[in-house]
């Protein structure tokens, strides 16, 4: 075979037309020593010298092939190269034309027979039928696939099997447009663009976008009270003290690891009960202080009455105190109750916003319902 595949010099392609049986193919290719690829029953492919082919079959028995393509190899027409040529170059390789080459909305290499409920119904744009179509032509009964205004491959029918309804003929604009260098920047674009105009417009997206911004910023809020926690803790002043007694003490009914700021204003619960060491110390001051501290505060909590242990003091109104392995993750422990809060807050926030689309309606029919006015005269108002 020479190194151009011309299909104008071609009555057939290695032996092989549309209109022959499934059977006398599969005789041929084994003449040729090719092996099918089958995809289905009535679809298979097969590569003869570097050229891929692919074959469709009818279905209702007679095994008629009615569609052969091929979209590898150095294709051409009268020596003018089809393969990845734009579609306005290729079409000047038929000119004249006994009838306008005309489009489907699809690669028909990729789906030969689509279903209609498939393909885009007209009219269809010259970006959309020149990002993925085929271009027929009707009196040679070929059909060039197009992707991004390239030609892809080219596919090959009996008469009776071209399309039965076109999506209209190939204009002069769309083969200018696919000649432009940046196409398939161009024609990514407009994908974008009409898959935005089709996307229905979500009413309720902008308090979508406020909770957001909310939770930012409350996310930034907590990030500096913890930065300032953890510098507050790492300037603290440590102090000595000792170990005065082991108590057991109420436990609070929310939030016992929570931040001090809240935890100090939960009530007791009295029937749980927490040790807790009490230290005695000074204050920079020189005045005499009382802490509780939990056990987990200490490396090494005090086992004996009167000993000595050191406490951070963080100066304030009220003051704070804690031991120094508490102390070190300060910031953590006040920081993440508050990131967790926000995350909540936003779970929270989402799906208030997720069901307004029902809710709205329900409450405006809830209100039209209560300030309606039945009127004697006028029963369908009841």
């Amino acid at each position: 075979m020479p190194d151009s595949f011309d299909l104008a010099k071609l009555d057939n392609w290695f032996g092989l037309r549309p209109g022959m049986t499934q059977t006398e193919a599969n005789a041929r290719l084994q003449a040729l020593g090719v092996a099918a690829k089958p995809y289905s029953d009535d679809n298979f492919a097969a590569t003869i010298e570097e050229h891929d082919l692919e074959f469709y079959f009818t279905t209702d028995g007679s095994e008629r092939l009615r569609q052969l393509s091929i979209d590898s190899g150095d294709i051409t027409w009268s020596g003018r190269p089809l393969l990845e040529a734009r579609l306005d170059d290729a079409l000047r390789a038929f000119e004249p034309f006994g009838r306008a080459p005309m489009w489907q909305p699809n690669d028909v290499i990729g789906e030969a027979f689509p279903d209609a409920t498939s393909t885009p119904t007209p009219p269809v744009s010259d970006e959309r039928l020149l990002e993925e179509g085929t271009v027929w032509l009707p009196d040679r009964s070929l059909g060039l696939v197009v992707g991004d205004g390239e030609v892809l491959g080219v596919a090959w029918r009996d008469p009776r099997d071209l399309p039965a309804t076109f999506a209209g003929p190939v204009t002069e604009a769309q083969r200018q447009l696919s000649k432009r260098p940046d196409l398939e920047d161009y024609l990514a674009e407009k994908r974008l663009e009409c898959i935005h105009a089709e996307t229905p417009k979500n009413p309720y997206a902008p308090l979508h976008a406020v909770l957001v911004v909310v939770c930012i910023g409350l996310f930034a809020f907590a990030g500096k009270h913890g930065f300032d926690e953890m510098r507050r803790w790492n300037q603290a002043v440590t102090l000595s003290g000792k170990f005065v007694s082991l108590e057991r003490v109420p436990r609070k009914k929310h939030f016992e690891l929570g931040p001090e700021e809240i935890r100090r204003h939960m009530p007791d619960d009295p029937t749980h009960l927490k040790e807790v060491y009490r230290i005695q110390y000074l204050d920079p001051a020189g005045q005499r202080q009382i802490a509780d501290l939990a056990g987990g505060e200490f490396y090494v909590p005090p086992r004996e009455i009167g000993e000595g242990v050191e406490v951070a003091y963080v100066d304030g109104n009220p003051p704070r105190v804690s031991g120094p392995s508490r102390a070190r993750d300060m910031a953590f422990i006040e920081t993440m109750p508050w990131m967790m809060a926000v995350g909540v807050f936003y779970i929270v926030g989402l799906a208030i916003i997720g069901l307004l689309p029902r809710l709205v309606p329900l409450i405006g029919k809830a209100i039209v319902a209560k300030t309606s006015v039945a009127d004697p005269s006028r029963p369908e108002l009841r």
